[in-house]
């Protein structure tokens, strides 16, 4: 199990706590939470997929939580092919901005298919050519610090039926494919749907209800007061469980988390991120370099 890895690697100090003891350390941390793109694919030069319509509320409701949680945020969306993409997320990955950072984190929305399959607007990419460039060997910003990833996307054509087992909680009936991701340690991997399931689509003025979900829990966990946060696990279970338990016309969405942490992050106050260290992140300012 690569669940809780340990190695021998120095660790940053952070706000974080020991997966043993759930005691919150007390360590001299990084003064800024950390940077969080939003990357949002909407067209596609393939016929078979779809323009991806209703997104703008996805994208405000996850820039508003990422900036209630503190992260200075970069949002990127325009047409996209993989390279530019790919190259895109190398600039960020060297920048020596994450050396006074704390944590770093990217959120995708896109059209997916099986096998960790995403798409850019010319051609697909996957999970690991993502999670890759933020590798330790990658971005040494970054090493020891703990990277979250968010995939809202399919992952096959078929929906997941439902059966209601008490209350509002629906069980799957179908098997769940056997996870085919390496997950580096420190990398927390959040995506919407499970391996051969669709995820439910944006709706008109509200946004994806797992989008909606995941900006309820950002925005309550940022409204508490330091020493009665909750780790980041706890968080996304929160996300997890509240997905799950909606009814889509008698189908479900269950998202599924898959980390190699060693420590259990809590989202303690940071300093502001000045917009001004943000601008180089923004997509003019990469294109240009």
């Amino acid at each position: 199990m690569q669940c809780f890895l340990r190695t021998m690697d120095v660790v940053e100090p952070m706000d974080c706590s020991d997966v043993e003891n759930n005691q919150l350390g007390d360590n001299s941390c990084p003064k800024h939470r950390g940077l969080a793109i939003i990357a949002i694919f909407r067209t596609f030069k393939s016929k078979a997929l779809p323009e991806i319509t209703h997104v703008d509320e996805d994208r405000k409701l996850l820039e508003e939580g990422f900036r209630k949680l503190q992260y200075g945020v970069a949002v990127w969306d325009e047409k996209m092919d993989k390279e530019e993409f790919i190259r895109r997320l190398e600039q960020v990955s060297v920048d020596p901005f994450h050396e006074n950072c704390e944590t770093f984190a990217l959120a995708i929305i896109t059209h997916g298919d099986k096998n960790g399959k995403l798409y850019a607007y010319d051609m697909d990419f996957t999970r690991q050519d993502v999670c890759k460039v933020f590798c330790s060997e990658n971005c040494s910003g970054l090493k020891n610090k703990f990277k979250l990833f968010i995939f809202h996307a399919c992952r096959g054509k078929n929906y997941g039926k439902g059966v209601q087992a008490s209350g509002k909680i629906w069980k799957d009936e179908l098997p769940i494919s056997k996870l085919r991701d390496h997950i580096e340690k420190d990398n927390l991997i959040l995506c919407s749907t499970f391996e051969d399931k669709v995820a439910f689509a944006p709706e008109k003025d509200k946004g994806s209800f797992f989008i909606r979900t995941m900006n309820k829990v950002m925005k309550e966990e940022a409204d508490k007061e330091d020493g009665k946060r909750n780790h980041i696990l706890i968080l996304l279970t929160a996300v997890i469980k509240m997905t799950a338990s909606k009814n889509f016309a008698s189908c479900k969405q269950q998202p599924v988390l898959m980390m190699a942490l060693h420590k259990l992050y809590h989202f303690k106050n940071k300093e502001i991120i000045p917009e001004e260290c943000l601008q180089r992140f923004q997509l003019k300012a990469l294109l240009t370099n």
